[in-house]
């Protein structure tokens, strides 16, 4: 994203293009996405989740921006708001690994248990790591903001930020009416929203980049998760076909 004419060769001069604050949102978005891509038959849930926290944090961000709130605090807000998700789903994983369970449940499944648990767990994961209590009250009152007392102002920016997730995951390419129907907020806000995601997006494209998407394959065939229907199925027949796969490092040719 971040590439000019001219290569960077040094660590500082990276830092100086990028800006200190930026390579500071980059490694915490890294750091919870390395955690987020390991390997294990929830993997592609862990990463689904992962991407999601991504873009809340984006857009929490714009929004504080807007409303004239600690920008850089509403992006850690958005990024943590629920990692409940993904302590809950590599807990699933853990009793997987120790249980011999027959049955066998689809991944949406695992993701509804995974959302119904989330934010008893992310507010304990968030006190036993001793974090602030307004990110304490982030992730425990971002379906209930009437309950976070003076940290509202926060809390109302990641829950307008995750209603807009969810309707990103539906329409890729929202009208201001869309997202006023999916989150509340006012219409210049959601004009202001619909100029950015552009940016939104090639910033998450932009980290996707540095991690490696969960292959089906890696998922053992006695899980207790359920593979998804494929049209890659036998019979096959085989076929060549071009193409190129569009990245900010430069295009790559597939084949």
């Amino acid at each position: 994203v971040y590439r000019r004419v001219t290569p960077t060769s040094t660590l500082g001069a990276a830092i100086m293009r990028i800006g200190a604050s930026e390579v500071a949102r980059i490694a915490l978005a890294l750091s919870v996405g390395g955690f987020a891509v390991e390997g294990g038959p929830l993997a592609r849930v862990r990463f689904r989740a992962w991407r999601q926290a991504l873009l809340a944090a984006l857009c929490c961000r714009a929004l504080a921006y807007w409303r004239q709130t600690d920008a850089e605090e509403a992006y850690v807000c958005g990024l943590l708001h629920d990692f409940g998700r993904l302590v809950a789903i590599s807990g699933f994983e853990d009793v997987m690994g120790r249980t011999h369970d027959k049955r066998v449940l689809s991944e949406a499944c695992w993701a509804d248990a995974a959302e119904q648990v989330h934010l008893k767990i992310g507010l304990l994961t968030a006190q036993r790591w001793n974090l602030s209590p307004l990110l304490c009250s982030v992730i425990a009152n971002h379906h209930t903001p009437e309950r976070s007392g003076s940290y509202r102002s926060m809390v109302d920016i990641v829950a307008a930020a995750d209603k807009l997730v969810d309707a990103l995951e539906k329409e890729p390419h929202p009208s201001a009416n869309d997202l006023m129907k999916a989150a509340p907020l006012r219409v210049e806000e959601a004009e202001y929203m619909v100029g950015i995601l552009s940016t939104v997006a090639a910033s998450v494209s932009a980290i996707d980049e540095t991690t490696a998407v969960p292959e089906v394959e890696a998922v053992p065939a006695t899980s207790q998760v359920a593979r998804p229907p494929s049209a890659l199925a036998p019979p096959h027949k085989p076929v060549e076909l071009k193409g190129s796969l569009l990245r900010s490092s430069g295009n790559v040719a597939c084949q």
